[in-house]
């Protein structure tokens, strides 16, 4: 993936040499992975077209508390596509490995 921003370009550079001189530090990663999300995030929300205030809170919610993003969920569930945890194992493989996920 190209870098976009000037800040991901930078940060990839100081990861690089760090591994080349077997001086990575956790704290380098950290910052590149942050980087890289909160650009890949702008360049999303970007392109996306303008969300409701339910939208914003419950993607906020996501970024802010993952698990209980996921326990609330979206509220939204077809007959055709019941909760992951209702579908047998071996459906879930197959469809993941077909790319109907």
């Amino acid at each position: 993936m190209a870098a976009h921003d000037q800040a991901v370009r930078h940060l990839a550079a100081r990861k690089a040499a760090q591994r080349r001189w077997n001086k990575l530090t956790t704290e380098t990663e950290a910052t590149l992975a942050e980087a890289q999300l909160a650009c890949y995030i702008r360049r999303v929300v970007d392109r996306a077209p303008e969300l409701s205030d339910d939208q914003r809170s419950r993607l906020a919610l996501l970024l802010c508390d993952p698990q209980r993003a996921e326990q609330q969920g979206s509220g939204r569930r077809t007959a055709a596509r019941p909760p992951d945890a209702a579908r047998r194992p071996v459906e879930f493989a197959q469809q993941a490995m077909e790319g109907g996920l």
